[in-house]
């Protein structure tokens, strides 16, 4: 995936000034309906109540006008549907741990708080999935599962304040990502409502026959898109047993080798979590979890499953850690001796935050064995600037959180801060990372969107935020940025004979979209959908080059047209193997993907969008686009790639597949 130029088109104070908020009148227009309709149990509208609502975990404020607290999915409908009528932008709130300015209200507008909606409202172990609405606490949802037996994977550093409404909003991860995935892969449907009050019923995840899966798209979407009133996630049964292990290292080096290491050795940790020598010393004076202090890194690792798999996991991890380097290997008897390592790693946030009045966080995920180059950049950095970062990894998925304790009131050192983050940002995507991996891009890294993005691909995701959201009303100035200049498309001269590369393809629909010929799209194999008999032209992609097998970091990324035999020899040939694929098979990889192709070996799950990291694709207006990374923390702005699975070319051709 390509890098681009920074080139913004305005700076933050322009763009915040081109949404300026609205007057006193209409404001007052506007509250005095919502007290009148809904009452003061509902409506906050006092300045200094107001306060609460201001600000989120970034430590900025901008107070809104008026905030509402429902407790009935009607007092939503009716709060929002009165803030578009008077033109009110309006802002999703759920426990406001978010750390880029998503809930910050930054040109004022009406706060939905969804503290009162917090009830678990339906749990199915059998079928293994729960329906909560938003304000249902992260940890508060665990702890009713495991009453029963099960737990809901998801589990960021703030699980227990942070809310399930939040966490879908912001697709949040955690630790136990690398093995259970994020939000995104555990929620199965959404209840939804728009910015005129409407309200959307989406259908389960992976569940095409009704059209295009929408529900994915609204993860991660930041609250731009709608407000999530309800949820159905996906539960699973409790390991039988689990394991942790604290693992000290003489550098970070010796650390990410075994990270590495591991993962050719087919160890599949629940959680596999860096600290280096800094964040140790740190913590340790926090919480004394009896973490070593002579080390240059420690890594944390979590294993479960069976007695007997864990303990032959252990003895890999041993092995491999040693051969290594590894200094130590401390190995927690008791659940309690567990927990206590844990917390010297969860209570980091709260460690950094007691250096200084503020924190500043960082979030940026590159391909696991970049992660080594990652570190040192952002080290390099520090010394260059003479900041004092910190830094912990979700090191099982290349997610690093760099920190900085700061005072506000030092000029000097917030511009050495922000010329910190532009570096580090710039360094991410130019190791194939993403911007940010678990916290979300809210305000603080929009304008960091052009080093991941072309125009195209930034004028696509505002233009779903358009369909969603026409009059904009939907926490604005969020996830997002405007394009620029637009590059200029070529001019279609003819229908080409081949399609051999991208240029072919785009001239062709291009070409088609002058003549507005209607136009099939089609992969190979036994499940093609037959021709239209009213298309004038199908198209049959031949893109069949290997262009990354990354071994290291699991991932593989090939021409759309590779046939799903050809492809699973390959990877069998190196021990790997994507489930979905089998050697007789003689349908193209794009043509599983986007028809979200049953498979019957490791059944469940949501299908192909499960594996899938990242995608090519040329649209109907010829547009080239490309939407994730080779890593699993790989959304910033809208999930563009998830959406084409199982869009049957509806949106687009498919030309590159990164599984």
């Amino acid at each position: 995936m390509p890098s681009y130029q920074l080139s913004q088109t305005v700076d933050r104070a322009e763009w915040i000034a081109r949404h300026p908020r609205m007057s006193r009148s209409r404001v007052d227009a506007c509250v005095a309906e919502l007290l009148k309709t809904l009452g003061k149990q509902v409506v906050v509208s006092d300045r200094d109540e107001l306060l609460a609502f201001s600000y989120d975990a970034t430590g900025e404020r901008h107070w809104p006008d008026v905030a509402v607290i429902p407790e009935t999915l009607q007092q939503v409908r009716t709060a929002v549907a009165i803030a578009h009528h008077h033109g009110m932008p309006i802002v999703g709130r759920g426990a406001s741990t978010n750390l880029s300015g998503g809930t910050t209200p930054l040109v004022g507008g009406m706060m939905v708080s969804f503290a009162r909606m917090n009830r678990i409202l339906e749990v199915n172990y059998e079928e293994r999935w729960v329906r909560v609405q938003p304000g249902v606490v992260n940890a508060d949802l665990s702890a009713v599962l495991q009453r029963q037996g099960f737990f809901y994977p998801p589990d960021p550093g703030s699980h227990r304040v942070s809310t399930i409404g939040g966490n879908i909003a912001e697709n949040s991860g955690g630790p136990h990502c690398v093995k259970y995935g994020v939000t995104t892969h555990h929620t199965l449907a959404l209840q939804v409502v728009l910015s005129d009050g409407s309200l959307l019923r989406m259908p389960r995840v992976g569940d095409t026959s009704g059209g295009i899966d929408i529900t994915t798209l609204l993860v991660g979407s930041e609250g731009t898109l709608g407000l999530i009133t309800e949820a159905v996630l996906a539960i699973h049964p409790l390991p039988i047993a689990a394991r942790t292990a604290l693992v000290s290292f003489p550098d970070v080096e010796s650390a990410m080798q075994s990270v590495c290491a591991l993962v050719q050795a087919r160890v599949r940790p629940a959680a596999l979590e860096l600290m280096d020598k800094e964040s140790v010393r740190v913590g340790e004076e926090f919480v004394h979890a009896g973490y070593p202090l002579d080390v240059g890194a420690v890594l944390l690792i979590e294993l479960d499953g069976s007695e007997r798999e864990i303990s032959e996991a252990m003895q890999a991890v041993r092995g491999v850690c040693e051969k290594q380097g590894a200094m130590s290997l401390q190995v927690a008897a008791t659940a309690e001796e567990a927990d206590n390592l844990w917390r010297g790693r969860r209570a980091q946030y709260g460690a950094a935050a007691r250096l200084a009045p503020h924190l500043w966080v960082q979030d940026v995920t590159v391909p696991r064995p970049r992660l080594v180059d990652m570190l040192h950049r952002v080290l390099e950095i520090s010394e260059q600037l003479d900041l004092h970062i910190l830094t912990v990894a979700h090191a099982g998925d290349g997610n690093l959180h760099p920190d900085i304790p700061y005072d506000p009131r030092d000029k000097d050192l917030v511009a050495r801060i922000k010329a910190a983050d532009r570096a580090i940002l710039t360094t991410c995507v130019q190791l194939g990372g993403s911007i940010t991996g678990e916290h979300g891009v809210g305000i603080d890294k929009a304008e960091y969107l052009p080093l991941m993005y072309s125009p195209w691909e930034l004028e696509v995701m505002n233009e779903i935020k358009s369909v969603f959201d026409p009059d904009g009303l939907l926490n604005p100035l969020k996830a997002l940025w405007p394009p620029g200049p637009l590059p200029t498309l070529p001019a279609p001269k003819a229908w080409p004979d081949r399609f051999d590369g991208v240029e072919q393809l785009q001239e062709a629909l291009l070409w088609n979209a002058k003549n507005s010929h209607p136009l099939n799209i089609r992969g190979r194999g036994r499940r093609s959908t037959p021709a239209d008999v009213a298309a004038d032209t199908v198209i049959t992609t031949n893109f069949k080059q290997v262009y990354d097998l990354d071994l290291d970091n699991l991932s593989v990324e090939v021409g759309a047209g590779v046939t799903a035999g050809d492809l699973a020899r390959l990877l069998r040939s190196h021990q790997v193997d994507v489930p979905g694929l089998e050697p007789f098979m003689e349908e193209t990889v794009g043509g599983l993907v986007a028809v979200n192709a049953p498979y019957w070996r490791h059944g469940g799950g949501n299908g192909w969008r499960d594996f899938v990291l990242a995608l090519e694709w040329v649209d109907a207006r010829g547009r080239v686009l490309r939407f994730g990374r080779k890593t699993m923390k790989n959304v910033a702005g809208y999930d563009m790639a998830k959406l084409m699975v199982g869009s049957r070319g509806t949106l687009g051709v498919i030309t590159r597949v990164t599984l």
